[in-house]
């Protein structure tokens, strides 16, 4: 009935599974790739862009309002999801033939991306449409926070906590992407000065938005929060001790 050929067909799951990887099985205690890096398939009639895979991460929330846009109907003002296909195409319309290997021969796609980060390995590779990512879990014992940006991801957890995760580790998920080499604090090598800057910067980025979530908005004034909830975010490295003291005076 020629049905497929019009369709919008998406894929996606709540959560991966962990087999291992990491020194566990299951779910729930870790926020490594293999448990949070979930796919968003998305077949488009008359199959547009067929193969295109993007090189930045998404949110699961957009795939609701890229679903609902699809449709020709607004989004809510209300939603944090974007309608992701606006940003595909451009981006598609952008990297073709953007960038020449040292053969001078145009190339797009991953190859482009490949050819930008061959020549400075140290350079931000920044991509337009890219957003942070974050996921926390307090489960068992275990608080862990991560956020995920241009490639990089930093990964949090509380001290001595049951699944012997490490405090804070930066990894690059361009070259690493099963998370097995921590590069924010090894000496002596390449690029340690800007990893370690990386590592400050998404630490940084992480606590304020936190902070702002469990205020009730992802922007504006920071609102109250109680004080077991200011000695997590203390004990996580999110506040300092004055930003904790004014923010108890201001709760008081």
């Amino acid at each position: 009935e020629g049905l497929y050929e019009e369709t919008w067909i998406a894929f996606t799951s709540d959560h991966g599974e962990e087999f291992n990887e990491h020194g566990g099985w299951w779910h729930g205690t870790t926020l490594y790739e293999e448990q949070i890096h979930v796919p968003l398939i998305v077949k488009l009639p008359g199959n547009e862009l067929a193969g295109t895979r993007i090189p930045y991460a998404v949110q699961q929330f957009d795939a609701c309002s890229t679903a609902v846009a699809a449709q020709g109907l607004p989004l809510h003002e209300t939603w944090d999801g974007l309608d992701l296909m606006p940003n595909v195409r451009q981006w598609v319309a952008d990297m073709e033939g953007s960038v020449e290997d040292e053969a001078g021969v145009a190339v797009d796609g991953d190859a482009a991306e490949e050819v930008v980060q061959a020549v400075d390995p140290c350079a931000e590779r920044l991509h337009p449409f890219a957003r942070a990512t974050i996921a926390e879990i307090d489960f068992e014992g275990n608080v862990v926070t991560a956020i995920r940006d241009d490639g990089y991801k930093v990964i949090q957890a509380n001290e001595d906590n049951p699944r012997g995760l490490p405090t804070r580790v930066l990894y690059d998920l361009n070259v690493d992407p099963g998370e097995l080499e921590d590069i924010s604090g090894k000496s002596g090598q390449q690029c340690q000065e800007y990893y370690a800057d990386i590592a400050d910067r998404l630490q940084k980025e992480l606590g304020d938005t936190l902070v702002a979530v469990k205020s009730g908005g992802a922007s504006g004034d920071v609102g109250c929060v109680s004080d077991a909830e200011i000695q997590n975010l203390i004990a996580l490295g999110y506040l300092d001790g004055d930003a904790a003291a004014e923010l108890r005076a201001k709760c008081k």
